[in-house]
């Protein structure tokens, strides 16, 4: 997660397919998501502006 954590700030737009595994979400300020815990899954909030606010596994 370390290589990944200097787009924390920028366009969610500029996160590179290549940086994304094949199993993520983007979750923004109104989405409705499940609270199930999945370590293979990178979650990618972003905030009203759709910039990065956080990337994590699960």
């Amino acid at each position: 997660m370390e290589d990944v954590q200097h787009f924390v700030g920028r366009p969610r737009v500029s996160v590179p397919r290549t940086a994304v595994p094949e199993n993520y979400r983007v979750v923004g300020p109104n989405s409705v998501v499940t609270m199930d815990y999945r370590p293979d899954r990178l979650t990618i909030r972003v905030d009203e502006n759709d910039r990065v606010e956080s990337l994590a596994c699960g």
